[in-house]
C-alpha cells in the first residue's frame, strides 16, 4: 500500500502478517512485539468490524469476499509506516471445512513479512475452550492449523516473501524482532 511522505515521494507501508489459527497466540505475540519495538497492531477481525456490517457470532464465516474486502478497505486508512497485522490465510466456514483465503487478499496487503504462528492441537483446543467455550476437535485443527502453514508458505515461496514460522509458548522472539527491524 503505497503512501506519500512528506516530500511527495511514494513510500511503502511495512505490513507484518502474523498468521495463525484461532488461539495460536497471534494476539499475544503481536502484544509483545508491540512492547519490544513500538509498532501498532491491529485485528483483522477488527478492521472488518470496523469497515462493514458484519457481527461475529461464531468462528465460522459464511462468506470471505465480503469480510476480505472490508480488511482491505480498513487497512488502507491506516497511517502507521510499519505495522502487525493479525489475521488468517484460511478460516472454517459453518460446516466447519477450511476455505483457503484467495492470494488476492494478501497481495492487496502488500506484505513485507509473514510470521506464521502454531501452537500444539491439544493446547490450541485447550485454549479455544477457555477462551471462546468453542469445541474443536483435535483433528480439525490439526488439519487447519497444517492448511493454514502451507497456504502462508506456498503464498510467501510465490511472492518472495520472508516468513518466519514461531511456535507459541516455547519460540523466543527475538528471530522475529530482527525480521522485523530488518525492513
Amino acid at each position: 500500500m503505497a503512501r506519500t511522505d512528506d516530500v511527495g515521494k511514494e513510500t511503502m507501508k511495512k505490513v507484518v502478517f502474523v498468521s495463525g489459527v484461532h488461539g495460536s497466540g497471534k494476539g499475544t505475540l503481536c502484544h509483545a512485539l508491540n512492547n519490544l519495538l513500538g509498532i501498532n497492531s491491529y485485528s483483522a477481525s477488527s478492521l472488518i468490524k470496523s469497515n462493514s456490517d458484519y457481527i461475529e457470532d461464531s468462528k465460522f464465516i459464511d462468506s470471505a469476499d465480503k469480510n476480505q474486502a472490508a480488511l482491505i478497505l480498513g487497512l488502507s486508512k491506516l497511517t502507521d509506516d510499519k505495522l502487525l497485522l493479525d489475521g488468517h490465510f484460511c478460516l472454517l466456514n459453518k460446516s466447519k471445512e477450511i476455505v483457503k483465503l484467495d492470494y488476492s487478499v494478501f497481495d492487496a496487503m502488500e506484505l513485507s513479512l509473514v510470521v506464521y504462528v502454531e501452537c500444539e492441537p491439544v493446547e490450541l483446543s485447550r485454549r479455544l475452550m477457555t477462551r471462546d467455550g468453542a469445541d474443536f476437535s483435535v483433528d480439525l485443527l490439526r488439519s487447519f492449523q497444517n492448511t493454514e502453514y502451507e497456504h502462508a508458505h506456498s503464498f510467501c515461496l510465490d511472492r518472495n516473501i520472508p516468513l518466519v514460522k514461531f511456535h507459541s509458548g516455547i519460540d523466543e522472539t527475538s528471530n522475529i524482532v530482527d525480521e522485523i527491524e530488518n525492513l
